[in-house]
């Protein structure tokens, strides 16, 4: 298949039928075609890096890195990543069950209707969005990529950004037929085989839902931040995850000879299990003003087309390929940490779906129990294995007060 037919679909492109086994060539062509010009400059290495799944390259230790240049070391840092990215579609390509099983069939919703205005956009917001898109983003269902729309902006920006603001505003809204919403609200999904025999869900959805997602966010970003200020960092917050890991550390600093325990979260498939009711109503409390755009998207599954030839709905879970799926998911957990909070722990910090709560071992078990019995109307459960309990004191040998559980 020429690639100047198929390399908007890149899932089937690069992972489908067209490719039997593992052929390091035509994937290594394929994605400098798709990733651009930057890539090029560093064939060669990344390359030698990415194929080498066995024994990769191994950089110098620390005492030779701090003798190189700045420039060479975030190099080295950029290869890392564009490695660790190849090797993940160089994985095998799992049938259509291992995708499935990660979005069981769940009831009809029964949403009530949307009653909050929706905000309007203007052009401004729009364009900002749309060129927010990276040149190599993918297609979904209907096979254009972002980069023809930003083309067609560029070519007729007189009369096309306005066409797409009003079209814009139109699904913002939920006043787009429903007809469209299996489609636009879909995606083209593929699942890829982690090296711990676990399941890598990769899912693009349509362009123009993706644009209407990222106006909502660059629009009302403020209002997201304010939201989620000290509760959520995984939205809202640039650098939440080092905000996550600096504040931990200070706290465990400050305890380290308490008698104070560190309960680590974590839960089972949580973005494909939450309940659609749940987090739909949470975020039109939220944030009124998604509620129709939410309503319209979620209020009938969704279509998923896998390695474009097997085709199921998403029926329960925040989608994948959605750029408000974060949003989503934290509004629907927050009522957990609002009810966690109200607890006065010393510590509470949570990065989407994996949180951090320090605190007397009376009060985890508390914690514990809030978790367990509370995720279950929404569709949470805890992944005891993943779950992790730390004493803060290095010297205690006390027993884990969730070892039970944990077992």
């Amino acid at each position: 298949m020429p690639v100047s037919q198929s390399a908007f679909c890149w899932p089937k492109f690069v992972l489908g039928n067209e490719f039997p086994g593992h052929n390091h060539v035509l994937i290594w062509l394929t994605l400098v075609l798709s990733v651009g010009p930057r890539i090029k400059v560093l064939s060669g290495k990344v390359f030698s890096l990415a194929v080498n799944v066995e024994s990769p390259r191994k950089f110098p230790p620390p005492s030779v890195l701090v003798t190189i240049s700045r420039k060479e070391c975030l190099e080295r840092c950029e290869l890392a990543t564009y490695a660790k990215h190849f090797r993940l579609l160089l994985r095998p390509l799992l049938p259509p069950k291992a995708l499935k099983e990660l979005h069981p069939p769940s009831p009809p919703l029964s949403l009530p209707l949307p009653t909050h205005e929706a905000p309007i956009f203007q052009e401004q917001h729009v364009r900002a969005a749309l060129f927010s898109f990276a040149p190599t983003s993918a297609a979904g269902l209907f096979g254009y990529r972002p980069s023809l729309l930003q083309q067609c902006a560029r070519t007729e920006s007189f009369h096309f950004v306005s066409t797409l603001t009003r079209a814009v505003n139109v699904l913002a809204s939920g006043n787009a037929p429903m007809f469209l919403q299996p489609f636009l609200a879909g995606g083209v999904s593929i699942a890829l085989a982690k090296p711990n025999r676990g399941v890598r869900p990769l899912c693009c959805g349509d362009p123009l839902r993706r644009l209407v997602a990222k106006c909502f966010c660059l629009g009302g970003k403020g209002e997201i931040s304010r939201g989620f200020k000290g509760k959520n960092f995984g939205v809202g917050c640039p650098g939440g995850v080092e905000a996550v890991a600096h504040s931990l550390r200070d706290v465990l600093l400050k305890y380290r000879n308490s008698e104070l325990a560190l309960l680590k979260i974590d839960f089972k498939n949580a973005f494909n299990l939450l309940n659609r009711e749940a987090f739909v109503q949470a975020t039109s409390k939220m944030f009124p003003g998604l509620e129709k755009w939410t309503w319209w998207c979620y209020n009938q599954p969704p279509l998923l087309v896998y390695n474009h030839e097997n085709e199921f709905f998403s029926e329960s879970g925040v989608q994948q390929g959605d750029p408000l799926g974060p949003l989503y998911f934290c509004c629907g957990l927050q009522s957990l940490i609002d009810q966690i909070a109200a607890l006065q722990p010393v510590y509470q910090k949570w990065y989407m779906d994996d949180g951090g709560i320090v605190g007397s071992p009376e009060l985890l078990l508390k914690v514990w129990e809030i978790l367990k019995n509370g995720g279950v109307p929404l569709g949470l459960e805890l992944n005891s294995k993943k779950c992790e309990w730390s004493w803060l004191n290095p010297d205690c040998n006390f027993w884990c007060a969730l070892l039970m559980v944990f077992q």
